[in-house]
């Protein structure tokens, strides 16, 4: 099973982000968006996590 990184968001390379999003079809939406709480939301509310970015893939 492969294993998933996690920063916290404070570390986040700010060129590695720009250089992945290049490679993405998809958008990314980072903690400092207008959008990002209600980007973050879940179906079950029981579960409130804050990762460091969201990825739409297309």
């Amino acid at each position: 099973m492969a294993q998933i990184a996690t920063l916290p968001v404070k570390d986040l390379d700010s060129s590695k982000i720009e250089g992945f999003a290049a490679q993405l079809r998809g958008k990314i939406v980072m903690a400092s968006d207008d959008n990002y709480n209600e980007t973050r939301k879940v179906f079950n509310g029981m579960i409130d996590k804050s990762p460091g970015n969201v990825c739409y893939l297309y």
